[in-house]
């Protein structure tokens, strides 16, 4: 089965929270987008939202943390 482009094992990279921290990620929804993240679960908490996103919902599921963020503000421009 295909996995979606998260760190499987600690130590590798996490591309989750390398798109977070990118300065292109806000400008690539309008307001009201919702997102759904994949990254391995840590014993910290997700990466803070970014600016202009809304943490919805952050569950762990075993190794895996699925994030929901939802785009506020008056969208791409």
């Amino acid at each position: 089965p295909a996995h979606p482009p998260s760190a499987n094992k600690p130590g590798e990279a996490d591309l989750c929270a390398k798109l977070l921290e990118s300065a292109d990620f806000t400008a690539l929804a309008p307001a009201g987008a919702s997102v759904v993240l994949e990254s391995l679960a840590t014993r910290r908490s997700a990466p803070p939202a970014p600016e202009g996103w809304e943490l919805m919902r952050e569950r762990d599921y075993g190794s895996t943390r699925i994030v929901w963020l939802r785009r506020v503000g008056s969208g791409h421009g």
